[in-house]
């Protein structure tokens, strides 16, 4: 078992998606799990496939879907290109989404809509955060 599990591997979505679910098996209850790559500056940075060498991909899709997980609590620090982190505890800012294709998401979607889909924090909040419970 885990207390901290880093994901910056395979950056496609289902890939990360899968990831994420293994790396719950063992993390620890009061444990996080970090995720690089979650806030896409522009279109180019999370096309699929790559065309830029500066790339995100479509990482953020992951974090999406999971964010509407009761049992998951997630936010996003804006450092670096985004750092998502979830814990195994009850989700304090569940997303509404309808139940649809995720994968189907394009860019202007999270343009629109990046801060209420990845729940955005700034580092100081973020520390906050991450010293609740402790």
């Amino acid at each position: 078992m885990y207390d901290v599990i880093f994901i910056d591997g395979l950056y496609y979505y289902k890939q990360v998606l899968k990831d994420i679910k293994n790396s719950l098996k063992i993390l620890n209850n009061d444990g996080f799990i970090l995720v690089h790559d979650c806030l896409p500056r522009i279109l180019a940075h999370q096309a699929v496939p790559r065309y830029r060498a500066s790339w995100n991909s479509d990482v953020w899709k992951s974090i999406v879907e999971l964010r509407k997980d009761i049992n998951l609590d997630i936010i996003t620090c804006k450092i670096d290109f985004g750092v998502a982190i979830i814990r195994k505890k009850k989700n304090q800012h569940l997303l509404n989404l309808p139940k649809k294709n995720l994968k189907s998401l394009k860019f202007k979607d999270y343009y629109y809509n990046h801060q209420e889909f990845m729940n955005i924090r700034n580092y100081e909040d973020t520390l906050r955060y991450l010293s609740l419970d402790r």
